[in-house]
């Protein structure tokens, strides 16, 4: 104990007697509170550390995984709706269905940076959700009698990208608010391999699901929209 100690009538505290007085004043005058794991040896914290990630590793990355393959599936489905007459139907040149799918890009790229700031603004557990939403909401509509011509669908697509930009650069900047510069380039090219996954399946899935054709009066396109932007 030290002499101001005994002058203030304040006795050690379990973790001075514990780990001495000098590691706990070091951390009080940093402003930090003392290390719970100070008496570990290397090899526990190399454990902690280990059973920390495994724990952060499925409770987040399974679950960016599917909102990105949700992502991946609505934005490239066009391909497989203009298989199943969306062009026809649309009575769209092809000029105008390749305008279609560039227009994505153009509200993708302008809005990142804005969903970024947003990003940053708001918790993650509600910009992330909201996002989602929105574009799903983007894709149950480009279906459900609103869009009936080219520009109602390059319209859709639009808003798909602007809704959608947020995602990628978000879902990293979350990633990195977790894991260490060494541990983040693994989980990062885990969450995007979820693309892979979409394309290895989602002509598979069209095809199942353009079978409903005919099914409440709406082409089998439509309804690969309907359901994927349910799904979402």
């Amino acid at each position: 104990m030290s002499p101001a100690d005994s002058d203030s009538g304040r006795s050690p505290s379990d973790y001075e007697k514990r780990f001495g007085a000098s590691h706990f004043e070091a951390a009080a005058h940093e402003g930090l509170p003392p290390d719970p794991d100070a008496h570990l040896s290397e090899a526990e914290r190399a454990a902690l550390d280990r059973a920390l990630l495994r724990r952060l590793d499925w409770k987040l990355i399974p679950w960016l995984c599917f909102l990105y393959l949700c992502s991946f599936l609505d934005r490239t489905n066009i391909g497989n709706a203009k298989i199943d007459g969306l062009q026809t139907d649309l009575k769209m040149t092809n000029g105008q269905y390749n305008a279609s799918l560039t227009i994505f890009f153009v509200s993708y790229a302008c809005f990142e940076p804005l969903t970024n700031v947003l990003l940053k603004r708001l918790r993650p557990s509600i910009f992330l959700p909201a996002i989602m939403s929105a574009w799903g909401i983007v894709m149950i509509q480009t279906t459900m009698g609103l869009v009936h011509n080219f520009s109602g669908l390059a319209t859709a697509r639009f808003f798909l990208g602007l809704t959608e930009a947020g995602l990628f650069p978000g879902v990293n900047y979350y990633l990195s608010c977790w894991y260490k510069r060494s541990e983040f380039g693994i989980r990062a090219a885990i969450f995007f391999s979820a693309a892979a996954v979409a394309g290895s399946f989602g002509g598979l899935l069209a095809a199942a699901i353009a079978k409903m054709r005919g099914i409440g009066g709406r082409p089998g396109w439509a309804w690969i929209f309907i359901l994927e932007g349910l799904a979402t």
